[in-house]
């Protein structure tokens, strides 16, 4: 929790809020989304 991530073919990073399945939730600015997790990418600082 609490990792920068990005969705593939994206500009937006967002962090990660939780874990459940295969799916994280992530924060992206004000906005909350449920993503799996095959379509992150790390953001490595």
């Amino acid at each position: 929790m609490g990792s920068k991530v990005r969705i593939l073919k994206s500009k937006e990073i967002g962090v990660i809020k939780q874990f459940k399945d295969e799916r994280a939730l992530i924060t992206i600015g004000n906005i909350e989304m449920n993503v799996g997790i095959e379509k992150l990418e790390l953001i490595l600082d």
